[in-house]
């Protein structure tokens, strides 16, 4: 639970573009969460599947 201004996820000033791609071209993990929202958008059940698929494969 996130209580107060307590949170891991970037906010105002913190958010930047970069944080979108790499120098190498490839996308970020904040990319990748960003596609995935807007393919699955109103599936939260496949979307909370495919992430949880990609990212936390060995849990």
């Amino acid at each position: 639970m996130i209580t107060g201004n307590e949170s891991d996820f970037p906010f105002g000033d913190a958010l930047s573009p970069a944080q979108l791609d790499t120098e190498t071209g490839e996308y970020t993990k904040l990319a990748a969460v960003l596609e995935l929202v807007g393919e699955h958008e109103g599936e939260e059940a496949e979307f909370q599947l495919v992430v949880a698929e990609r990212f936390f494969e060995s849990s």
